[in-house]
């Protein structure tokens, strides 16, 4: 059984009845949509526009916890569709440093789309991603996961009608499902900004994918530049942390 909480440096994240419950996916989409050692454009665009923030799908509230920790000026907004999840989000928000800036909205993407009029700076998910999968005998778990809840053309409809002209979008996938992701979104007229292949270790392949888009339209396309391009590994062939994995997530791991 999974703990029924997670420490970091700064809060705890309390996980009783959220199906999906703290892991490695989260944490390094907090951290590495406002790391510190970004190229410097793009740190000084994060830290001045990031003003208000999204997170779809926030489950226990823990992305929104860490934006609410690097960014002492900004509001969170974190969305939810599951009634559990929100329990846990609610008590973790209360509970925390940052409790009057960060906002629990019960609600689906594909609805909140509709009757808000906020836009975004940023807007984050770590989205589900069984496409073809076979479902979980756990249904809430498989709400949680399964790309059915929400499918990447309706993803990308919400974050096109929510996020600001200049904003950006953050999101975190597995590579099938990111090669997938970016066919549906370069059709759709977004720009692959920044892009980082994670691996478990130096030997193994490529386990996740962090990606970073804007509107193909904000820039001229003769001032965009090369998409930035790297890549990340967690541990070492001795079966420690890494040197970068510790650097991007050293503010928040109590181990770090």
């Amino acid at each position: 059984m999974a703990n029924t909480y997670f420490s970091f440096k700064r809060f705890t994240v309390h996980q009783a009845h959220s199906a999906m419950k703290v892991g490695t996916d989260g944490v390094l989409l907090g951290a590495w949509c406002m790391r510190r050692d970004a190229p410097s454009d793009i740190r000084e665009k994060e830290l001045h526009k990031a003003e208000r923030w999204l997170d779809v799908g926030t489950g226990t509230g823990v992305i929104a916890l860490m934006l609410a920790q690097r960014f002492a000026e900004s509001e969170i907004d974190a969305l939810e569709p599951d009634v559990w999840a929100c329990e846990d989000a609610r008590t973790n928000f209360g509970a925390s440093p940052w409790e009057t800036r960060l906002h629990l909205i019960p609600d689906r993407l594909q609805d909140y789309v509709e009757r808000t009029s906020l836009r975004y700076d940023y807007i984050v998910t770590n989205p589900p991603f069984f496409v073809d999968s076979l479902p979980s005998p756990d249904d809430a778990r498989t709400r949680a996961r399964h790309a059915a809840t929400l499918p990447y053309d309706e993803l990308l409809e919400g974050v096109r009608k929510l996020l600001k002209e200049e904003g950006t979008f953050s999101l975190i996938l597995p590579p099938a499902e990111s090669r997938l992701f970016s066919l549906e979104a370069t059709a759709r007229g977004w720009w692959l900004q920044r892009r980082t292949e994670v691996c478990s270790t130096p030997n193994s392949g490529i386990r996740r994918v962090l990606m970073q888009w804007g509107r193909l339209g904000q820039i001229p396309v003769t001032e965009k530049g090369p998409m930035r391009c790297d890549r990340l590994t967690i541990h070492t062939r001795e079966n420690t942390y890494s040197d970068e994995y510790r650097a991007l997530t050293r503010d928040f791991y109590l181990r770090f």
